[in-house]
Order: structure tokens, then sequence, then C-alpha cells
């Protein structure tokens, strides 16, 4: 099922930023590293595809959007091996505009083409 109520897309785009500002400051080859805790011992990484997959354990709206931006950001690892952290920045923010978008009543099937030639285009 789909929904659309502003609480569901609201928390889809919470869940994108959060995750957009763990993963932020770890773009690009001089990007900076992310200390966190993983059980009782604390890391630091500059991987972003790592703290994505440290956030999504969650299984509410929030979790689930994270999940789903982890595993597009993996799969883009895999290919090329780099741009995870590109990947969760350009889809968080697809997220942020399509949110908003349905906010001022946008009808989500005209929003799919455009989000679709926008993956396009960034891959």
């Amino acid at each position: 099922m789909i929904l659309y109520r502003p609480e569901v897309t609201g928390a889809i785009a919470c869940g994108a930023n959060t995750l957009r500002r763990a993963v932020a400051p770890t773009i690009g080859p001089a990007g900076g590293a992310v200390i966190t805790r993983l059980e009782k011992n604390i890391i630091a990484t500059r991987s972003g595809s790592f703290v994505a997959r440290l956030l999504g354990d969650n299984h509410d709206h929030e979790g689930r959007a994270i999940r789903i931006l982890t595993q597009a950001a993996n799969q883009v690892f895999e290919s090329r091996g780099t741009g995870a952290t590109s990947t969760i920045l350009l889809a968080a923010d697809m997220i942020q505009m399509g949110v908003r978008h349905l906010a001022a009543g946008a009808d989500p099937a005209h929003l799919a083409p455009s989000i679709l030639a926008a993956a396009d285009r960034a891959a």
C-alpha cells in the first residue's frame, strides 16, 4: 500500500534528511570522518555507506527511508566502487523535493516520470 499522508511523507523526508546529515561530512576524497559508537566500540569512518548501514535499524517510516537510500548507495558502490555518499545526498534531495510537491497538491503519478528521468541523468 502506498501512503501519501502528510505524517508518512514527513517521516520519510525526516529519515532521508537524518541520513543526509550523517553521511555528508564523508563526501569526496577529502571528506572527513564520522565518529560513531558500534556496541561498545567507538569507530571513526570516512565511509558514507558504513554510516548509512548503522542508521537503518528502525522499522518505522524514517527507518525505511534510510534503508532504501542505503540500498541504493550500496548498489552504486558495488557497481562503481565509489559514489555511495553522493547517491545518498542526491536521493535525499529528490525525496525532499517530491515531498514538497506532494504537500503542494501534486499528483504522485505525475511526479514519477520526472523522478525517473532525474535518476537516469544522475546515473
